[in-house]
């Protein structure tokens, strides 16, 4: 309930989410998305394109996953620097 009263567009629950809260977010008229832990970077990527397209912000989504890019791939070491 105290969830509901915020009216949220979008719930993002997890993967290990009860059955009885999903069916709870249900019965209030909640849309609720489960997402599972990313294990990679590629995995929160696509978790962030994925909630983006869901909220109808996919070019946002796709900005964010380019500045992500952007700040990984500046911290990266020279090439050939020993790891």
């Amino acid at each position: 309930e105290e969830v509901a009263a915020l009216r949220p567009d979008l719930v993002l629950i997890s993967t290990y989410t009860p059955a009885s809260t999903r069916t709870a977010f249900a019965r209030l008229g909640l849309r609720a998305a489960a997402f599972g832990l990313p294990s990679t970077v590629a995995e929160s990527l696509a978790q962030v394109t994925d909630i983006a397209a869901l909220v109808g912000r996919l070019t946002r989504g796709v900005a964010v996953n380019a500045r992500v890019g952007a700040a990984l791939a500046a911290m990266a070491p020279p090439p050939g620097t020993p790891r």
